[in-house]
C-alpha cells in the first residue's frame, strides 16, 4: 500500500471550518459533533483521516486554553463504548491482583506483574485518548508508544501525536514506536519515495535477497550496495534524528518499541532465507541494535522486545490469536500467575475484529 497516498486520501476526506470567532469550548463541541456523526471508517487507515491536520491542531490549542479534562469531556460521548471495552482489561488484571508496570520499571519482577503497552498509529489516537482516563480511574500505568515519522504517511498527521503532550504523566508514559531499519530504508535508501520503497518491499524473495546482499561486498542492489557496518551506523544516526525531533514535543521518552511492518516480518527469526545473526543486528524485535551502549548513546532506557526477552517465565498476550475470545483467554492466562506482557492497539477497540465480551468479565464480577 502506498501510504503516503493513503495519507493524503484520508486527510482529504474531512474539511472542517474552524470559525476565529469560535470559543475553544465551541470549536471541540463542533469536532466532537461531527465525529460523532461521521459515518464508521471502511478501512483501519481511513480512521487517520477523521480529523484533519489543522482539527487537530485546534485540539493540542484547546487542551492548552480549556485543559485536556474539559477537551475529554466534550469527547466523552465518543469514548464510552472503547472505555468500557478497555475497562473490562484493566478489571481482570485487578481481579487476578496483578500491578502494572512501565518496561523502564524492570529488572523483572516476580509473578503477577504486566507490562500494558499500546502501539499507537495515526489512526489509533483518538482511542488512545479515550484510554488514559482509564487508568486514571483505575489508577493503572501504561506506555503509549507513539508512531512518529515512521514513514511518510506519519509525518503530515504529527498534530495528532502532539496532543499526548497534556496528557503523560503519572497513568501515562509516552515512548516511541519505529521500525528503525525500514524507517532508514524509507527515508534514506530509498530517499523519501514512498511509492519506490512499496515497489521493492512487495517482494519478498527480492526483500530477502536484498538484505542478504548486505553481507556481500560486491553488491550493487539499492540496499545490498551498503554494508553491514554502514547499515548499522546509518540506522543510528537515523533513530538519533528522529528522537530528536520526537523530544522537542516528549523530552521525557525514555523507553522504544518496534513497528512490524512488511520489511520487519522479513527479519523475523522464522524466516530461513535470511542469516539468524544478520536478522538479529537488523530487527527491532528481538534485536542485538538495541545494546546497552546504544541505548545510552541515544539516551533511552529501553526497548521493549529486549526487555521481555530478558524476563524469565514471562508470556506476551498478543490481540490477534486470542480476537476470537479475548477476554476469556486472558482471564486464563492470568490465572496462572505468570508475568505478562499485553500489546493493545488502540483501535482495535473502535474498529477492529477483537471481540471484547464484556459480559463476561461483568459475570466474573457478579455485576
Amino acid at each position: 500500500m502506498d501510504r503516503g497516498a493513503g495519507a493524503n486520501a484520508t486527510i482529504a476526506m474531512t474539511t472542517h471550518s474552524l470559525h476565529s470567532g469560535e470559543t475553544p469550548a465551541e470549536q471541540v463541541d463542533a469536532i466532537a459533533a461531527r465525529l460523532n456523526a461521521a459515518p464508521r471508517p471502511k478501512r483501519t487507515i481511513d480512521a487517520a483521516g477523521m480529523l484533519s491536520p489543522a482539527e487537530w491542531e485546534r485540539l493540542d490549542t484547546c487542551m492548552e486554553e480549556l485543559g485536556p479534562d474539559a477537551v475529554l469531556d466534550r469527547l466523552s460521548p465518543l469514548f464510552a463504548a472503547w472505555q468500557e471495552k478497555y475497562d473490562g482489561l484493566l478489571a481482570l488484571l485487578q481481579r487476578h491482583g496483578y500491578e502494572t508496570l512501565l518496561p523502564t520499571d524492570l529488572p523483572p519482577c516476580g509473578v503477577r506483574c504486566c507490562v500494558l503497552y499500546h502501539d499507537v498509529h495515526a489512526w489509533d489516537v483518538l482511542a488512545a485518548m479515550a484510554l488514559t482516563r482509564v487508568n486514571r480511574a483505575r489508577d493503572v500505568r501504561s506506555t503509549f508508544f507513539l508512531n512518529w515519522d515512521f514513514s511518510l504517511f506519519d509525518v503530515p498527521l504529527r498534530p495528532s501525536y502532539r496532543v499526548f503532550r497534556h496528557l503523560a504523566g503519572r497513568h501515562v508514559e509516552v515512548g516511541m514506536h519505529t521500525g528503525i531499519f525500514s524507517s532508514w530504508l524509507r527515508f534514506v535508501v530509498f530517499g523519501g519515495d514512498e511509492r519506490r520503497f512499496d515497489e521493492w518491499a512487495r517482494d519478498d524473495e527480492s526483500v530477502d535477497r536484498e538484505i542478504v546482499a548486505i553481507l556481500d561486498d560486491s553488491a550493487t542492489g539499492p540496499v545490498g550496495r551498503h554494508s553491514l557496518s554502514d547499515v548499522l551506523e546509518g540506522m543510528h544516526a537515523h533513530l538519533a534524528d528522529k528522537l530528536a525531533a520526537f523530544r522537542q514535543v516528549f523530552p521525557l521518552v525514555r523507553a522504544i518499541n518496534h513497528h512490524g511492518d512488511e520489511v520487519a516480518r522479513r527479519l523475523a527469526l522464522t524466516n530461513p532465507h535470511i542469516p539468524d545473526a544478520l536478522k538479529r543486528q537488523l530487527a527491532a524485535s528481538s534485536s542485538e541494535f538495541y545494546t546497552p551502549e546504544r541505548l545510552r548513546a541515544l539516551g533511552l532506557e529501553a526497548n521493549l522486545w529486549n526487555v521481555h526477552l530478558g524476563h524469565a517465565g514471562s508470556v506476551r498476550f498478543p490481540e490477534g490469536k486470542n480476537r476470537r475470545t479475548y477476554f476469556q483467554n486472558l482471564d486464563a492466562l492470568l490465572a496462572e500467575g505468570k508475568p505478562v506482557y499485553i500489546i493493545n492497539h488502540p483501535n482495535n477497540f473502535f474498529f477492529g475484529n477483537i471481540v471484547y465480551d464484556v459480559d463476561f468479565v461483568r459475570r466474573l464480577q457478579g455485576t
